[in-house]
């Protein structure tokens, strides 16, 4: 590698809990806990960009799985941004669209996807595709219980296709069926090592949001069990929110059971230690100065839409060049947020409404 993107890859991390991960020599099972801000996708990215300059592997035997189509989407852009044409030939995919690659499942109308196992099930109409029941044919290509193939090991040759890497992000967020997929991948039920991929997850426990949809935070509990020998790393600065911020989100996780974390509370990076606790918001609001603040309101959604409004009102006054782009409100439902919608369109701020995917749309999960 050049010495310039050595500096980019490497150097420009300017952490070293970030850079050791990064740097580590050759294959080996990792497990990354971290915390809320602390450069989760950011480790991922320069260690696929280390493998591929620093450390000579072809970017055909890397695979990178993602949780919806933007974070893979953002993990190839950072990941271009870094090694530029070189990127192309890292396989980076969301579960549903690995499964479509190795079922061979072509949607209709979309440019089709065509892997191995295409002469299985061709090109249908999306909604036609129970892409539950996809991931679980995949599972069944990848151990060998499909009559496309002779056996289970001509099966991972030639759907794997060299691989020899799987990255996984925010893997406290998968479901049964990702999990299944992910070991099977990774070849977790295999009798012996040859034919295993390594295998590095990046995610945080405290985070497992998803379990509307059948996240399980178990699976990153048995990480280590399920992939041993596993080196565990722990990443626990946060380069985002101040510390007013992270002692209230502390003080509201360390009561949760079972955290993998429990003994590595998040904290400000080495940078920000001697910060102000409420960053600018110290010196700017005399009042709360940059606390997170519990206000009791009444149940009626037009009137706590009007404190919101005037909440936003008086922090615009504190600071002129307060952007409502830096401003976000959310609501537990979309109705509650009209009021305040109206009270915006009165004022004529911009706005945008973030609505969520469509539930019928099983492309969006």
């Amino acid at each position: 590698t050049t010495d310039d993107s050595y500096r980019r890859i490497i150097q420009a991390l300017q952490h070293p809990g970030q850079e050791a991960l990064v740097t580590k020599p050759g294959p080996g099972n990792r497990l990354v806990l971290a915390g809320p801000g602390s450069g989760k996708t950011r480790v991922i990215v320069h260690r696929i960009a280390a493998l591929l300059r620093v450390h000579r592997v072809a970017g055909a035997r890397i695979l990178a799985l993602a949780f919806n189509r933007s974070a893979a989407t953002e993990l190839r852009r950072r990941l271009h941004a870094l090694v530029g044409e070189d990127a192309r030939s890292v396989t980076v995919l969301t579960y549903h669209a690995m499964a479509l690659r190795l079922t061979g499942t072509s949607l209709a109308g979309t440019g089709g996807v065509t892997g191995a196992g295409s002469e299985r099930l061709g090109e249908r109409p999306a909604q036609e595709v129970d892409f539950k029941q996809l991931i679980w044919d995949a599972v069944d290509l990848l151990e060998g219980r499909s009559e496309a193939f002779a056996d289970a090991g001509e099966a991972r040759d030639r759907l794997l296709q060299g691989h020899e890497y799987i990255f996984v992000d925010e893997y406290q967020d998968i479901n049964a069926r990702q999990y299944a997929l992910v070991s099977a991948l990774a070849g977790r039920r295999l009798p012996e090592a040859e034919g295993r991929l390594s295998i590095m997850a990046v995610g945080d426990d405290d985070q497992n949001i998803y379990g509307f949809t059948g996240a399980n935070v178990e699976f990153i509990q048995h990480f280590q069990q399920d992939y041993a020998p596993v080196e565990v790393s722990y990443l626990v600065e946060n380069f985002r929110s101040t510390p007013h911020i992270l002692q209230v989100a502390h003080q509201v996780i360390s009561g949760a059971q079972q955290r993998m974390k429990a003994e590595h509370p998040i904290r400000p990076d080495a940078r920000r230690r001697d910060s102000r606790p409420g960053g600018r918001w110290t010196r700017l609001d005399p009042h709360s100065q940059g606390r997170v603040r519990l206000i009791a309101a009444p149940t009626d959604v037009n009137q706590q839409a009007q404190m919101v409004f005037e909440e936003i009102s008086r922090l615009r006054r504190l600071d002129p060049q307060l952007a409502l782009g830096d401003i976000a409100v959310l609501a537990r439902t979309h109705p509650c947020l009209v009021p305040l919608r109206v009270l915006c369109v009165l004022a004529d701020w911009r706005f945008t409404l973030v609505l969520p995917p469509h539930k019928h749309n099983k492309l969006q999960t």
